[in-house]
């Protein structure tokens, strides 16, 4: 389904040379899915071919290039959630970020746009859409982001992170629960190697204390506090990860209380202290969970109380539901609180084990290769096959590539008769509908004389059609002028079932040569005078002494009946 705006792109993409541009950042929610995504991608199509476009204020633009990928920024900012000023600085940023973006996806030419969300994001999902390229996107939370909400609009796939995040999206026939990719070294930490890196002491548990990306305030006053409960012990130490925020002060009071606590500003290597940890203190940000339930971590869950829509409890109601984790809103956060759970669960070590084997069972590891899966096949030569056939088919008709019509979400739908929609060449409905008219009434009716027809195939059929327009093949001009288009249809479809017939026109009561009946307002009025005609017209044509029945009634072969303006011509359709 990918765009065949481009035939050298293409020819990259059947060779295996998939481009792929991954956009999306600001948080570390949104950028380490994306890193765990290229991270499974690079091997099968090299870094190369990898292109991540992001913000060039966010943390992405530091991290993406120390982990060995390309990386293109935009200065774009995020929109506020309530009328202000800021919002017109945001539309002015946003409407050169696109361009940008325009400009980027030109020289990269992708086959396919990978998207994680954040405001960065935005600008390159519309410019992709613009383009016409394929777009799929991830979204990690419950309660999608305004990002991902607007850009699911335009996307080919959209994976979940949760299954509770389905209601938010209008369109459902595209939605896949993949689970939250993670990169493998989260969940391939090494505890020896985390004690000698982060100088812990064998033989102690360690509560493992994490604020997000950006840290937490509030976490880090609670732990302060719980520390000071903790005296002594000598069976408990703490690994805290402060932010940038919070970092001196934290160090300050930390060094003030007896309990063993070593304290980071950010830790890098998240799988080595996941590895170490037998507790953890945590936000519950989409991916926090997911690294969680991977590493079958039990957890005190704090969620941020600001988030939108309030999506960190609900993320945390996952793990609280599956018996794998104890939520504190932070309104109710103290550091006695936080104390007596510590100790309550690190005391109760069948407890302990039984909420890590839970948050094993709510895993989905296989979430990182799924999603790589789907982005080649999207720009893989499987996909491109449709593409190639569209292509040689606008080479014969002489048509070059048709930049001007956009295709359907999906793209254009074939069938047996080749055609659009699975219509032959491409015809409308009407002109179909007209043709199985014709072949339904022939075989049924056969050789019955014109003006008499069942009632299935009666009037009211004939009205419903002529509503329908006046392009069916089947009708024919007042006065008996048959169509030239009713004329070949009918002997194309009465040849197909094996039947000679042979259809005369004659021209009208004037002389008037036949001529093509179209779906204009004449016409449309003519047969509305033609209906209140019809049994003055059978009248007429009963008088004749059987010379073609019907000369003034829509008498087509369409419905069964004979062209009908002459004894001749309908003696050559009752022979036939």
């Amino acid at each position: 389904r990918s765009d065949p705006h481009c035939a050298e792109h293409h020819e990259e993409a059947i060779e295996g040379h998939v481009k792929i541009l991954i956009t999306g950042g600001g948080t570390g929610g949104h950028l380490y899915p994306a890193l765990a995504v290229a991270d499974a991608l690079k091997p099968k199509l090299g870094a190369d071919n990898i292109l991540f476009v992001g913000s060039n204020r966010g943390m992405e633009s530091r991290e993406v290039p120390e982990a060995g990928y390309g990386f293109r920024g935009l200065e774009s900012v995020g929109f506020p959630r309530k009328p202000s000023p800021q919002l017109f600085k945001a539309m002015s940023a946003g409407v050169k970020a696109v361009r940008v973006a325009r400009t980027i996806l030109g020289e990269f030419a992708p086959d396919v746009v990978f998207s994680t969300g954040g405001y960065a994001s935005a600008p390159v999902v519309f410019a992709s859409w613009l383009a016409r390229i394929p777009i799929v996107l991830h979204e990690q939370n419950s309660v999608p982001g305004r990002a991902n909400r607007f850009a699911s609009r335009k996307a080919e796939r959209v994976f979940l992170g949760f299954s509770s995040a389905r209601r938010f999206f209008p369109r459902r026939d595209h939605l896949r629960l993949s689970g939250n990719p993670l990169r493998e070294q989260v969940v391939n930490g090494s505890r020896p190697r985390a004690i000698r890196q982060f100088r812990l002491e064998e033989g102690r548990k360690t509560v493992l204390v994490l604020g997000g990306s950006q840290g937490a305030h509030s976490i880090n006053q609670a732990m302060v506090d719980a520390l000071g409960y903790f005296g002594e012990r000598e069976d408990v130490q703490f690994l805290i990860q402060s932010g940038q925020r919070d970092h001196e002060w934290m160090v300050e009071r930390c060094r003030e209380q007896p309990a063993k606590s070593w304290v980071r500003r950010f830790i890098p290597n998240m799988g080595d202290a996941y590895a170490v940890a037998d507790l953890v203190v945590a936000r519950a940000g989409a991916m926090t969970i997911s690294e969680l339930e991977a590493c079958g971590l039990p957890s005190v869950l704090v969620p941020y109380p600001h988030a939108m829509d309030n999506h960190q409890l609900l993320n945390a109601d996952q793990l609280r539901e599956g018996g794998a984790a104890i939520v504190i809103e932070d309104r109710f956060l103290s550091g006695k609180d936080l104390h007596d759970q510590i100790v309550t669960l690190l005391e109760d070590h069948v407890e302990l084990r039984k909420m890590s084997m839970n948050a094993r069972r709510l895993a989905r590891p296989d979430a990182t290769e799924e999603i790589a899966r789907a982005l080649l096949g999207f720009g893989g030569a499987v996909d491109l096959a449709a593409a190639e056939d569209e292509r040689e088919d606008r080479g014969r008709s002489g048509r070059g590539p048709d930049r001007g019509r956009r295709e359907r979400p999906g793209g254009p739908r074939t069938g047996p008769g080749g055609g659009r929609d699975g219509r032959p060449d491409g015809r409308s409905d009407q002109r179909q509908d007209g043709r199985r008219g014709r072949s339904d009434s022939a075989g049924r009716d056969g050789g019955r004389p014109s003006g008499r027809r069942t009632q299935e195939g009666g009037g009211g059929e004939r009205r419903d059609r002529g509503r329908r327009g006046g392009a069916n093949a089947g009708e024919a001009r007042p006065n008996g002028r048959q169509t030239e288009s009713a004329v070949s249809a009918a002997a194309e479809v009465d040849s197909g079932a094996g039947e000679a017939a042979a259809v005369v026109t004659t021209p009208g009561a004037e002389g008037a040569p036949a001529t093509s009946s179209r779906n204009s307002g004449a016409s449309r009025r003519r047969r509305r005078r033609r209906g209140s005609g019809e049994s003055r017209a059978r009248s007429a044509g009963a008088s004749n002494g059987g010379e073609g029945s019907g000369g003034g009634a829509r008498g087509g072969s369409g419905d069964g009946g004979s062209p009908g303006n002459g004894g001749k011509s309908g003696a050559t359709e009752g022979e036939s």
